[in-house]
């Protein structure tokens, strides 16, 4: 398992996981998504991982953290969990 840092949508808290890339799920010209297994504080959850392609790392992934925001804040329904990873080149949830 690799570990990674993610920042909570509000940028005050960290959390470091330890990710196991299960299998793709998708691709796409701006990123792939896999499965992964999560461990976080000793507990296992199955998540979905989005790593932005090299042309597109920084920008669309803050980008994306935005529309997650606006779309909670009108309410709508979203991911219970969306974390930037630190270097800002994937989002978990």
């Amino acid at each position: 398992m690799s570990r990674e840092v993610f920042v909570h949508p509000s940028g005050k808290r960290e959390s470091e996981v330890a990710l196991n890339k299960r299998h793709l799920l998708g691709s796409g010209s701006y990123a792939n998504v896999y499965e992964v297994e999560v461990e976080i504080d000793g507990s296992r959850h199955i998540m979905a991982l989005k790593e932005y392609k090299e042309h597109c790392r920084g920008g669309m992934a803050e980008s994306s953290v935005k529309h997650y925001l606006d779309a909670k804040a009108a309410g709508l329904k979203v991911f219970t969990t969306y974390r930037l990873s630190k270097d800002n080149d994937s989002i978990l949830r």
